[in-house]
C-alpha cells in the first residue's frame, strides 16, 4: 500500500504500476495530471476539475481561455489539441521543439468563442515529417499565453 489506513482516509490505495515521474499542469480551476515513465510515454492520465468552477462539456472553462491536453499523446500520426477561446479574440497555436524553435503555425487569425481544435499531423511547416520526441504547443493571445507537451511517437 501507499499509506496506512485510518478512520478519516480509510481506503488502501495499492501500486500497479511504477510511475517514474509526473507533470502536472494548473489552468485556472483545472488541474491535468500525467503520470510518465523512463521511455517518456504518458502511461496514465487524469484531470480534476474544482467543484465551484463553471464547467461546461469536457473540461471546458468558460469566462477564460483554455488549452486542453492533445489527444492522443504520445502519438505517431497526428494528435487533436482543443482549446476554448472565452470571446472573439486574435489567437496564434503554435508548435515548438525542446530547443524553442517554432515548428508549424496550426491556427493563426480571429477565433469565434467556444471549444475549437486543431490537428497537429506531426509535420513543421514545410511539411517535412518531424522527429520523435517531445514537442510544446502555446495558445497566445494579447498577454494570454499557455503552453503544454506533446510527444511524438515514430
Amino acid at each position: 500500500p501507499l499509506y496506512n489506513p485510518t478512520p478519516t482516509y480509510p481506503y488502501v490505495v495499492s501500486a500497479t504500476k511504477v510511475f517514474h515521474f509526473c507533470t502536472v499542469a494548473i489552468d485556472g480551476p483545472v488541474l491535468h495530471f500525467e503520470a510518465i515513465n523512463t521511455g517518456s510515454s504518458v502511461i496514465d492520465s487524469f484531470t480534476v476539475v474544482h467543484p465551484n468552477a463553471a464547467v461546461g462539456s469536457g473540461q471546458e472553462v468558460r469566462g477564460e481561455f483554455a488549452l486542453h491536453q492533445p489527444s492522443p499523446s504520445p502519438f505517431t500520426a497526428s494528435t487533436v489539441i482543443s482549446f476554448t477561446v472565452p470571446e472573439p479574440a486574435e489567437l496564434r497555436i503554435e508548435v515548438f521543439d525542446i530547443k524553442g524553435r517554432r515548428v508549424k503555425t496550426l491556427v493563426s487569425g480571429p477565433a469565434e468563442p467556444g471549444l475549437q481544435s486543431a490537428v497537429w499531423d506531426g509535420t513543421d511547416e514545410a511539411g517535412a515529417v518531424v522527429s520523435p520526441g517531445a514537442y510544446f504547443y502555446r495558445l497566445k493571445s494579447g498577454d494570454v499565453s499557455i503552453s503544454r507537451k506533446v510527444v511524438k511517437l515514430n
